[in-house]
């Protein structure tokens, strides 16, 4: 649960409105989703990468044949996931992007950012929404992976002020060299694509009622809170923590989305 807390802040939130049987769960898979992510930031060379997240793969084998290495989030999944046979495919999709991002094949691109945060973000939720007891169908499934991914992509430009401050970061070709106005250009596209998604969401849900329809949709009062911020911020990388909404106004949408009728 801390680790969920403390990493993952939106996430948990959302935890706290769901049925209080799978929120271990939840829990669990968001520290597993932390311990992948971490990997760019505790280790310096992507073949240390690459090992470190082959090491998880391993441990999600360990898990799937009822032999837990003896590693907390490890043995949390197996102790708290209870169809985890049927989430570890979206598990091991997680692991697969994040290691195509150590190996250099991702670039700073509209298809490029859109297909690492279905792969991530899109494929959490997803792992999340089969936590439910009844089985979630393939376009339930579908809504959650594109509300994650849309949530995948807000993050990407809350994050934009550390990675253009971070020398090694792939973002640094759009900032350098006066290339300013193409990185603002690629911002506002982003912007535009979140719109659009988010768009699309709307013109084929009513409002969700039941708790698997608004599990899946969780995120997306907080992606539209993001989009509404990083408007106000008028196209201003440096000004988009300056808009970014606090916790509280967080979970009052939150609290809308669920518990309003």
């Amino acid at each position: 649960m801390n680790e969920a807390r403390t990493h993952d802040r939106e996430r948990f939130y959302i935890s706290l409105f769901v049925s209080e049987a799978i929120r271990p769960a939840i829990w669990a898979i968001l520290a597993f989703n932390q311990e992948i992510v971490k990997t760019k930031t505790v280790v310096s060379e992507a073949m240390l990468g690459e090992i470190r997240l082959q090491w998880w793969r391993e441990t999600l084998d360990s898990i799937t044949n009822g032999a837990p290495r003896e590693h907390p989030v490890a043995q949390a999944l197996h102790a708290d996931v209870q169809n985890f046979v049927q989430v570890r495919p979206v598990l091991d999709e997680i692991i697969d992007t994040w290691s195509d991002d150590f190996n250099g094949t991702v670039r700073v691109s509209i298809e490029s950012l859109e297909k690492h945060a279905r792969g991530t973000s899109g494929a959490l939720n997803e792992a999340i929404l089969l936590l439910q007891k009844d089985s979630a169908t393939d376009p339930e499934l579908e809504v959650a992976r594109h509300i994650g991914a849309l949530w995948g992509l807000t993050g990407t430009l809350r994050g934009l002020p550390n990675e253009l401050s971070n020398p090694d970061s792939s973002w640094q070709a759009l900032s350098d060299n006066g290339a300013t106005k193409r990185l603002e250009e690629l911002v506002d596209d982003l912007l535009g694509n979140v719109e659009a998604g988010i768009s699309d969401v709307e013109s084929c849900l009513s409002r969700p009622t039941s708790p698997k329809a608004k599990l899946a949709t969780g995120l997306l009062p907080l992606v539209r809170l993001d989009v509404r911020s990083a408007r106000r911020a008028g196209g201003s990388i440096q000004e988009l923590a300056k808009y970014q909404p606090g916790n509280m106004r967080k979970l009052v949408s939150l609290a809308a989305h669920f518990l309003l009728r």
